[in-house]
């Protein structure tokens, strides 16, 4: 699977790629409780947190992030990347309520936030 940043839900998708090497790598975590984003370009809404607001969301010590870092968000919205499927076809993602984690060594995508 390839996922991309959808730039909006306007875009056409390309009718023939080859592997992306532009292409973000995403970790499917069934077992976090939220989505956490490094890349900002993915975000289709965007509102930049207080550092209040971040404590009041993940509490004052911060996410446990990949690979045992603490990591905190600097802002929140709704996300959007499209995945190609094994046949081809392409699905657009929408996550509402990402947190935005730049430090974070990697997209985190809960299946539970989106479902």
């Amino acid at each position: 699977m390839t996922a991309m940043p959808a730039k909006n839900a306007r875009d056409e998708f390309p009718r023939e790629f080859a592997i992306d090497p532009s292409s973000t790598p995403i970790l499917v975590d069934n077992g976090s409780s939220g989505t956490l984003w490094k890349d900002k370009n993915a975000f289709t809404t965007y509102r930049k947190l207080s550092a209040a607001e971040a404590d009041e969301i993940t509490g004052e010590g911060g996410i446990l992030g990949v690979g045992g870092s603490t990591v905190r968000p600097i802002g929140i919205g709704t996300i959007q990347f499209y995945i190609e499927d094994d046949i081809g076809q392409h699905h657009i993602i929408e996550v509402e309520e990402a947190l935005h984690v730049p430090n974070n060594p990697i997209n985190l995508f809960s299946p539970q936030q989106w479902a």
